[in-house]
């Protein structure tokens, strides 16, 4: 099993919650990345604009590819998908800072860093960067309670 971070937006995670399917898309450019799920591995999903850690989902099912409009009711660009199993779905008012003490002091890409500087936002640039175990762990449970 391996940890994932997962980018939405306000807007694409609104879609994401009003869909009776739990099924995360990813652009065609991070097909490399996309290719590597493997059922078992988990999303642990973070908001973009309001930096929150939201979701956390769990991949059942090999990656596909659908233009099928899912997030967008216009020419969908998150093509590429995979079905998944929520573990956690917050709404993003009880979602988690990225700021809160605790995930900042202890997660390995941001313990240390100046919350005022914008260079411990690198890894929140794109969808599906491998997570450490510990961070992901420490994330979802964090997510669950």
């Amino acid at each position: 099993m391996a940890y994932y971070l997962h980018l939405f937006s306000p807007f694409t995670y609104e879609e994401f919650l009003s869909s009776k399917e739990h099924i995360p898309g990813f652009r065609p450019g991070l097909l490399n990345a996309a290719s590597k799920l493997q059922p078992g591995d988990v999303l642990i999903c973070y908001l973009t604009k309001v930096s929150r850690w939201v979701a956390a989902l769990h991949v059942t099912g090999e990656l596909y590819e659908d233009h099928s409009p899912r997030f967008t009711t216009a020419k969908d660009p998150f093509v590429l998908r995979v079905k998944a199993k929520p573990l956690v779905l917050l709404e993003p008012r009880f979602g988690i800072p990225v700021k809160e003490d605790f995930i900042w002091n202890n997660l390995s890409f941001t313990a240390g860093k100046s919350r005022e500087d914008s260079r411990w936002t690198g890894p929140f640039r794109s969808s599906l960067h491998l997570i450490p175990k510990k961070d992901g762990s420490l994330l979802l449970d964090s997510l669950h309670a």
